[in-house]
């Protein structure tokens, strides 16, 4: 550097060579002869170096000082010393906020050198914060390139067993892939895809989470969602119903899917896939492992939350009976519970026979290999799953999609069928209201409800009564009546959006409903207060629209006190369910409605 003109003068040099001493001679042996830097000193150098540099970022021949000092930044970011790693983060982003309009470039091929060295952790989560802020700025001129220079080395991050670097790369990737993937090829997008999917086995709740939210990033932003929706499910389901399937992978594979299905209505994978998940996940329901059995049901309710038109008509329409009910099975009775694992029972789950190397329809030719998985009386299944294997015309797939399950298959493995031929979803409402709800923990308690309201949302009709759900509204948890207050709220809506809002045509059910929501407005906990004013959100519009509209204006009279409450998010809650009304209706109903909500409580609030 002294041979060349040093655009910061002497000032740079004096404060930079030291620090090279101090990081990089004095650390790599302690045995050197100058004297170390204190951390004092060692903070003060870094903070003195970033000044000179982002202050003379501007003149020539500068792009080598950044360079030098980008480095010695990054470095000192895997010190020993708490301080001198704190110092040196925060000048890092400091420089870069400064120089970055003058040196965007410069920036980002230190930052992805530093990514591609791949080296101390500590460095490297400073690397992917600073680089992840500043690619969706490169110029599409050269993203594509950096993408395919990219692709190797996060799939090298990926293989790092730090907890912290997991962490960081899964928002890293929130912020590269959108700008990324649609540089990439399908070919490409599947390398990476696949390179994630393979290290779930195994994988610590950081990796997995990481995967789950990379896999889903991905897949909607590509070029074609649909097809690459198709390929990732599909590979996820045969990797979860493997022989080698374990507890990491199921819930990754668990955790992925309740991504990928939050997004289903924008990425259209096609109806056989989802046929195949729904019954994947149903399956898993009755996993030993409560956390997986949580997981499932919170993969569900995404995909009931989700579902697209098809879907929904595919689980309202009613099937051939096929096996054991889901809620007459023998499974572990202390698992809902929570109680240790090896504690109760010997079910094994259907996954557990499964491989890898095997298309899935052969394991469901015969209900002898279906016996291991159930214990209820057995039915004969193999005529017709080829009857429902006809009926159901294949998809016409790309080589690198695996090898899809015929619905039948997996449909028989959940045991989706009751005594007669019901709707799939009426089944699984029954599961949850009879099994979950009564023999569970708060938590899995608390995603049944929420699950049982996605279901009901879809089709009123699989809640026929409010008895089984009337238990959770005074339970000793807030969290279980605030579920079960929505649920009350999904009641309603569903019914009058049905039945055109007229009360009459509704059954006795809706009635109740609001009957139960007036009785919550009075719940002394604030959080559930909170939630009914989230409930009220749903269908206190569609009531003020219906043929009892009087309903909607006690409800509204109980909602107008929780403004005096001391929880600020009730109020946020409340302004929020007051700005969805429809005030030329209110004031029909009643001449000096509007005005009382706006100057007795929007505005004071």
């Amino acid at each position: 550097m002294e041979g060349k003109s040093d655009p910061g003068g002497p000032s740079v040099l004096k404060v930079l060579e030291p620090l090279k001493r101090h990081l990089f001679d004095f650390q790599s042996s302690p045995a050197s002869p100058s004297k170390p830097l204190t951390n004092r000193e060692v903070c003060s150098s870094l903070s003195d170096l970033t000044n000179t540099v982002s202050s003379s970022a501007h003149r020539p021949n500068s792009v080598a000082l950044v360079s030098q000092t980008v480095e010695l930044l990054v470095h000192a970011c895997s010190s020993q010393e708490h301080d001198v790693r704190l110092a040196a983060a925060e000048n890092l982003r400091r420089l870069i906020k400064a120089v970055m309009n003058t040196h965007l470039s410069r920036l980002q091929q230190d930052l992805f050198h530093e990514l591609k060295k791949n080296g101390s952790w500590r460095s490297l989560v400073v690397s992917l914060d600073c680089f992840a802020a500043l690619f969706p700025l490169t110029r599409p001129s050269k993203c594509t390139a950096y993408a395919i220079s990219l692709l190797p080395v996060l799939v090298r991050i990926t293989g790092r067993a730090e907890e912290g670097v997991l962490e960081c790369l899964g928002g890293a990737l929130g912020s590269i892939l959108p700008t990324m993937v649609p540089c990439l090829t399908t070919a490409k997008l599947q390398s990476l895809m696949t390179a994630v999917m393979e290290r779930l086995p195994g994988a610590v709740p950081a990796y997995r989470r990481m995967a789950a939210s990379t896999l889903h990033t991905i897949t909607t932003h590509c070029r074609h969602p649909s097809t690459q929706a198709h390929w990732a499910i599909s590979k996820l389901l045969v990797m979860g119903c493997g022989s080698k399937a374990g507890l990491e992978l199921v819930q990754g594979v668990l955790l992925t899917l309740q991504q990928l299905f939050s997004s289903c209505k924008e990425l259209q994978p096609p109806l056989e896939v989802l046929r195949q998940s729904y019954a994947f996940v149903v399956s898993c329901l009755v996993h030993r492992e409560p956390s997986t059995a949580i997981s499932a049901m919170e993969a569900l309710h995404q995909l009931l939350l989700a579902a697209p038109p098809q879907l929904a008509t595919w689980l309202t329409t009613p099937l051939p009976q096929l096996t054991t009910p889901l809620s007459q099975q023998q499974f572990p009775t202390d698992f809902w519970s929570g109680a240790p694992e090896g504690g109760g029972g010997d079910t094994v789950s259907v996954h557990s026979q499964m491989s890898l190397e095997t298309p899935l329809d052969s394991y469901f030719d015969s209900e002898q290999e279906l016996a291991p998985s159930f214990t209820g009386p057995a039915k004969a299944t193999t005529g017709l799953s080829q009857a429902m294997a006809s009926a159901s015309p294949a998809a016409n797939e790309p080589e690198t999609t695996p090898n899809a399950t015929p619905p039948a298959a997996l449909l028989e493995s959940s045991c989706l069928a009751v005594d007669g031929p019901p709707e799939p979803l009426v089944n699984l409402v029954k599961f949850l209201l009879e099994s979950v709800l009564l023999e569970s923990r708060v938590s899995a308690q608390s995603v049944a409800l929420a699950c049982v309201a996605a279901a009901t949302d879809l089709h009123p009709p699989v809640l026929p009564s409010l008895e089984p759900v009337a238990p959770f509204l005074g339970a000793s948890d807030p969290k279980l009546r605030s579920r079960a207050t929505k649920l009350l709220a999904v009641v309603v809506l569903s019914h009058l959006r049905r039945c055109h809002g007229d009360f009459s045509q509704c059954g006795p059910l809706p009635a109740a409903a609001c009957e139960q929501l007036y009785s919550m407005l009075g719940d002394p906990t604030p959080t559930v207060l909170k939630a009914a004013c989230e409930a009220l959100q749903l269908c206190l519009p569609a009531i003020i629209s219906s043929t009892q509209p009087q309903r909607a204006v006690r409800l509204l009279c109980l909602l107008l006190p929780l403004q005096h409450g001391s929880y600020w998010l009730t109020k946020v809650e409340l302004l929020a369910t007051l700005s969805c009304l429809d005030y030329t209706r209110l004031a029909l109903l009643r001449a000096d409605l509007p005005a009382k909500v706006l100057w007795d409580c929007v505005f004071p609030l």
